[in-house]
């Protein structure tokens, strides 16, 4: 019970940056389905949680560095996305079983959407 009480805390706030990506289930399932995550390199839950709808490509990694991968139209050289959907990688899992996923969404230049979630295989 002990326990319990410390991960849930006094206040959503007050939980680790990893517990306000993934919430408690997360947690949880961490505790009984190991992930085998990889993180893009300059990852941090700190800075993944700063992302926001609107911002552009070039500050999301600015804040996050280059993803491991992206599905979509990206050009690193010249930081520009084209119109359309991008999906930027910032997690995966090497052995394809559970991870704790990351990505972020561009749609037409500008963040919509910041996944984040234990994904249980």
């Amino acid at each position: 019970m002990v326990f319990f009480t410390q991960l849930i805390g006094y206040g959503w706030t007050q939980h680790p940056p990893r517990t306000q990506i993934d919430g408690i289930r997360g947690e949880m399932l961490w505790i009984v389905a190991t992930p085998d995550t990889k993180y893009a390199e300059g990852y941090s839950h700190e800075a993944f949680l700063k992302v926001h709808q609107g911002m552009t490509a070039q500050e999301v990694c600015n804040i996050l560095g280059p993803p491991l991968s992206s599905s979509g139209p990206l050009k690193y050289n010249q930081s520009e996305i084209s119109q359309g959907r991008t999906t930027l990688y910032y997690s995966e899992s090497p052995s394809d079983t559970h991870y704790r996923l990351r990505q972020v969404v561009i749609h037409n230049s500008r963040v919509k959407e910041r996944i984040g979630y234990y994904y249980l295989d």
